[in-house]
């Protein structure tokens, strides 16, 4: 295989990822817009329906869609950088940086929320009148459920940016090398 050939190679994969990117860009961007406009309007304004008056939603939500907002936010500037070819730069690991943190932060709230919830519905109550087996079982359960789901996914995508910010460095060193 010649240099010609494996260059048309990377270019065809190049454009493809750049096309792909180009959807991904639009769809993050309305979910940004989308999640930063039902954040914000939970906070302040009164549904009626039928004559009822509903509040407005929760803060946790309302904390929680701004988070998303937020989270799409920085991924359209990522999948914008990868319209423009930047795969691998700095700016780039920087974005999917603030995605994990943003994930992990989530995930917290995630936990702190199910707990919150958890304890003003008595669910602590009735675990705990339960034979001893099964309440270490529910209790991981809940645990583990929230650990899997929300932080374990933080930090592998922290993960991923600093795999990628050292292979950048990589590259960058063997571009000097001659």
């Amino acid at each position: 295989m010649n240099t010609n050939e494996i260059s048309l190679k990377v270019n065809s994969l190049l454009n493809r990822i750049q096309k792909i990117s180009s959807f991904l860009r639009i769809f993050f961007f309305a979910s940004a817009v989308t999640f930063g406009f039902i954040g914000i309007l939970g906070y302040g304004y009164e549904i009626t329906l039928a004559g009822v008056c509903h509040p407005g939603l929760s803060f946790y939500f309302n904390l929680s869609s701004i988070g998303r907002a937020v989270e799409c936010w920085f991924a359209y500037k990522l999948f914008s950088g990868y319209v423009h070819g930047d795969l691998f730069s700095p700016n780039a690991v920087r974005y999917i940086r603030w995605i994990g943190i943003i994930s992990l932060l989530m995930g917290i709230g995630n936990i702190v929320n199910a707990l919150h919830i958890q304890l003003h519905n008595g669910w602590f109550y009735t675990a705990n009148a339960s034979p001893w087996i099964v309440e270490i079982v529910v209790y991981l359960q809940m645990i583990l459920f929230h650990l899997v789901h929300n932080l374990v996914t933080g930090f592998v995508i922290l993960f991923i940016a600093w795999i990628m910010d050292e292979g950048r460095k990589i590259q960058e060193e063997q571009e000097l090398t001659v």
